[in-house]
């Protein structure tokens, strides 16, 4: 007998959709919640709850740093909020107060109002709440209340689309208060005679607003946008564009300044002091290979125009139709903005003078997904694209797929229906980038290709039903003292004197609108509390010299170089044939603290093993070793 050692087992991933018994013995052709790390096969750390609980299902997620204060902006299809990782601030765009109604005199005879002075304001009512009361009318005086004692308002403003009704409030004679007068139940109507006795009148007017006007976005549309020059712009595709301006917590959003009328776009991004847009939408008629830039902003404001025509202004628009596809989403490469459209990819150039920008078709065929599906990578970019994922610098592309990984990927595993809410992201603590996508069977990205650039590795991973994923500063509101630590010194995964909250590290962050939670990423063994499921597979493997295709082998011991917290569970497996029935053995205990190797026998042309944990456990498989006794078929 001889042992059979099989190192580096974190060398080349998991790799999925490639015939198993044509892939290297150090490769594993399946898996589930397991990454390499530094030559080995690590099971994924899980994710636990940041920010307590979130106000809103979270679907997207923008960090927006200040001098003093880290904020994170997480959107929801209706509202939007920021968190300072201690309190949360609604920032939901708001109805704004009402203009002035006119007052006289009805001069129709007695009336209920006494002798005196009186103003009026007008509050706008919406299904969220009411506004603050508005502007105050003219003062109207009664002098004879036997004989004019009722007062005509004119000119009602009228609310927005939201707007359900009205209310009317009024002073008592010579008074400062103002207080209800009536609710009238419309948007409508635009006059009111008042004849009510200062004793009857209502509440007083309320001076803050809680008429919140919701937004319409949509899971498969989503939110994009950036920070210009420190001030959040986002943009749902349905609304008008959104500011935060000025960043505070007591700042309601509100459309973006200057942003022409009956103006929609798909996407909105920043790119130098200019903001884009693309995929234009005006007064009903869609432009899907538009692209919209506005006049530069100052530093610490917001364009002053988008009109194209004001030959004062930078701004333009253009269609890019040399290719049918729609324009997708862009970002800055160097001096460039590349825009991605579904089929191809354009170079935006500044240039000064008329022009502004030049445009320019780039090398390739490469489009991308959808939104949010580009990232920066070291001077160039990685793109998750429809039917590849590929580096680009401009001009050459890189494929960082097998073929046989890209059929799966894209032909098998993400659902036809539901692609577009497939995005890529970051984990720059890891050196990984995660490729999220909802599975054939769910409406929400649950699945993660993560690929590790610095090991140039695959693995897998479960999500938790997410929208989105960003990385950003992060302060989870934990302590790392002595007194918070739980369980023993061998189960703890956290590193020792090294703070949770580092504001030189990023951390990666999931929106999780289904559970309505926001998570960081590679915090303890489970998943928010609750056990994961971890495996990784390697069936098809031979183990037997390349000459002697025509022997069987047999294994007898199994041995495991590895590290782990508790025990985890191994199953030996053999094929009679390639592509054959595997015949699993039952699971095979296997404690690195305590074990030492695994005696079973399995005799078959080829083998497969398999490593799994169901419960509260870390562990990395450096090799394994077999004991192999050769067997001749005749």
């Amino acid at each position: 007998m001889s042992i059979l050692r099989i190192g580096n087992s974190g060398k080349l991933g998991v790799l999925t959709g490639i015939p198993p018994h044509t892939l290297p013995a150090e490769a594993w052709s399946e898996g589930q919640n397991v990454r390499c790390l530094n030559g080995s096969l690590h099971k994924f750390l899980g994710q636990r709850v940041v920010f307590g609980t979130p106000s809103i299902a979270p679907y997207w997620l923008l960090p927006a740093p200040l001098a003093a204060n880290y904020y994170w902006l997480y959107a929801g299809l209706l509202k939007v909020y920021a968190t300072d990782a201690t309190a949360h601030y609604n920032l939901t765009r708001q109805v704004a107060s009402a203009g002035a109604p006119t007052a006289a005199l009805a001069g129709l005879g007695a009336g209920n109002l006494s002798a005196g002075a009186y103003t009026y304001k007008i509050t706008f009512v919406n299904a969220n709440g009411e506004t603050q009361g508005g502007t105050t009318s003219n003062t109207v005086t009664v002098a004879a209340p036997a004989t004019d004692g009722q007062v005509a308002l004119t000119s009602i403003p009228l609310g927005g689309t939201t707007v359900t009704s009205r209310k009317v409030y009024r002073t008592i004679a010579g008074g400062a208060q103002h207080k209800l007068v009536t609710t009238i139940a419309n948007n409508t109507a635009t006059t009111y005679t008042d004849n009510i006795a200062d004793a009857s009148l209502g509440v007083d007017v309320p001076t803050t607003n809680s008429a919140d006007w919701d937004y319409a976005a949509n899971a498969d549309q989503n939110w994009t946008g950036g920070n210009l020059g420190g001030l959040p712009i986002i943009n749902n595709g349905v609304d008008p564009p959104q500011m935060w301006n000025p960043v505070s917590t007591s700042t309601r959003l509100a459309q973006l300044s200057n942003w022409p009328a009956n103006t929609f776009c798909s996407a909105l991004r920043v790119f130098k002091q200019f903001v884009v847009a693309l995929d234009v939408t005006k007064s009903s008629v869609r432009y899907p290979t538009m692209v919209k830039w506005s006049h530069p902003a100052d530093p610490g404001t917001v364009p002053s125009s988008w009109d194209p025509a004001d030959a004062t202004k930078d701004a333009g628009e253009t269609t890019l139709d040399e290719t049918p596809g729609f324009c997708i989403d862009c970002l800055p490469l160097r001096d460039l903005n590349v825009i991605y459209k579904e089929d191809s990819a354009w170079g935006m150039q500044y240039v000064g003078g008329q022009s502004v920008f030049r445009f320019f078709k780039l090398p390739g065929d490469n489009g991308i997904l959808s939104r949010r599906c580009v990232q920066p990578f070291f001077g160039r970019h990685l793109v998750f694209g429809r039917g590849d994922i590929y580096l680009f610098d401009g001009q050459n592309v890189e494929r960082i797929l097998a073929p046989k990984q890209r059929n799966q990927l894209f032909n098998t595993s993400i659902a036809a229906t539901y692609y577009q809410r497939a995005f890529l992201a970051l984990n720059p603590e890891q050196r990984e980038a995660w490729f999220c996508y909802p599975e054939v069977g769910s409406t929400v990205p649950n699945r993660a290709l993560v690929w590790s650039w610095q090991e140039n590795t695959f693995g897998i991973r479960d999500l938790p039903s997410v929208a989105h994923m960003e990385a950003g500063v992060v302060d989870p509101g934990v302590a790392q003292n002595w007194d918070a630590q739980i369980g023993t010194w061998d189960a703890n995964t956290l590193p020792w004197d090294v703070r949770q909250y580092n504001p030189v590290r990023w951390k990666a962050l999931l929106a999780s609108p289904t559970n309505t939670k926001i998570y960081q990423v590679d915090q303890t063994n489970q998943f928010d509390g609750s056990n994961m499921t971890a495996y990784a597979q390697r069936t098809g493997l031979y183990l037997g010299t390349p000459a002697s295709l025509l022997q069987r082998n047999l294994v007898s011991e199994v041995w495991p170089v590895m590290r782990a917290t508790g025990p985890v569970n191994f199953y030996i497996g053999t094929q009679a044939v390639v592509d054959g029935t595997i015949s699993w053995s039952a699971a095979l205990p296997f404690n690195p603290m305590t074990d030492r190797k695994i005696d079973y026998l399995s005799d078959g042309l080829y083998h497969s093993v398999k490593i799994e944990s169901t419960n509260d456990v870390s562990w990395e498989l450096d090799e394994l070793g077999f004991n192999v006794e050769p067997v001749s078929l005749y």
